[in-house]
């Protein structure tokens, strides 16, 4: 398929998620649906110096590794986490990370960053102290007539849509706790392999995860970490003071997940300061408590250290 063919398929394809670190669309090569992300990549990227460099070359903060409106480190990092990933499950060594088919990058293919979060770019630069460096990352981006494509296995639903679907769902109380335990379990087999193959990935959100009836896929690795990187010497720092990062955000999303699919998810605080003080107002089935029991204490310590 021709860079012209592609953009046509692309510019009839429905826009499926449109965020900080670019967008996404769903296509059909020979009725297979491919889930194609489009993430845009700078000039400054583009360079000869920079192609296809894994190192932080715009001198970006350690900050901004954490995912709290950062556009990531570079799409070349991305790049490299998916062809790892990849790697990964194409030898049967860990089979928790979707596929990827194919790269490419696209010219003329011209998009900004969504910062519509923050109103505008002056928010956006203001909640990060006015940082040269990430200023530079952003307007850099926002000049990009480039984008790195990244044509993914599909997956129908995240886990967030997957996990409420099945909490919501007319099944019994012992089917909740046991598809819980089996989510919980194919998380604790990815985070030990990550974990054991020195692998960050620093976004761990139920938004990107993807869920079959089989297993959970994690995906979208625009601030994923990992050794095999050329990392700088505080990144190196960052890395080994970030081990258990992961594990955490798991805790705290498996939480956020299941409470806000019995309870809605329009006071998350009071949500969770009524669950940890037991006054909840719904009945959670007793084997969904018991497994949530053992990861409160996370979301609990978080809460202080945010309040």
């Amino acid at each position: 398929m021709s860079n012209k063919q592609l953009q046509s398929a692309l510019s009839d394809s429905t826009v499926k998620h449109q965020g900080i670190g670019g967008s996404s669309v769903e296509i059909e090569v020979g009725n297979v649906p491919i889930f194609v992300k489009k993430v845009p990549i700078s000039e400054f990227e583009l360079k000869p110096n920079n192609y296809m460099s894994t190192a932080n070359i715009f001198n970006l903060p350690m900050c901004y590794q954490y995912g709290i409106g950062s556009a990531g480190f570079g799409a070349w990092r991305e790049l490299a986490a998916h062809i790892m990933t990849t790697n990964w499950v194409i030898t049967g060594k860990c089979p928790n990370f979707p596929i990827m088919y194919h790269w490419r990058t696209i010219p003329d293919s011209i998009s900004k960053e969504d910062l519509s979060y923050w109103d505008s770019q002056e928010n956006y630069f203001a909640n990060w102290e006015n940082n040269p460096q990430i200023k530079f990352r952003i307007e850099s981006l926002n000049q990009a007539k480039t984008s790195v494509l990244l044509f993914l296995e599909h997956f129908p639903k995240n886990l967030y849509q997957h996990l409420n679907e099945v909490l919501t769902a007319n099944k019994s109380k012992n089917d909740s706790g046991k598809h819980l335990k089996r989510i919980r379990n194919s998380f604790k087999n990815v985070l030990d392999f990550m974990k054991a193959n020195n692998f960050l990935h620093m976004d761990v959100h139920f938004w990107n995860a993807l869920a079959d009836e089989e297993n959970i896929y994690l995906s979208d690795f625009g601030l994923s970490l990992s050794k095999r990187f050329d990392l700088s010497t505080s990144e190196k720092h960052f890395f080994e003071d970030n081990k258990n990062y992961d594990r955490c955000s798991f805790s705290i999303n498996l939480l956020h997940s299941v409470l806000t699919s019995y309870l809605g998810n329009t006071n998350w605080d009071q949500t969770l300061n009524d669950y940890l003080n037991n006054k909840l107002s719904v009945d959670i089935p007793r084997e969904v408590k018991a497994l949530l029991s053992k990861h409160a204490a996370v979301a609990e310590e978080k809460g202080r250290a945010t309040s």
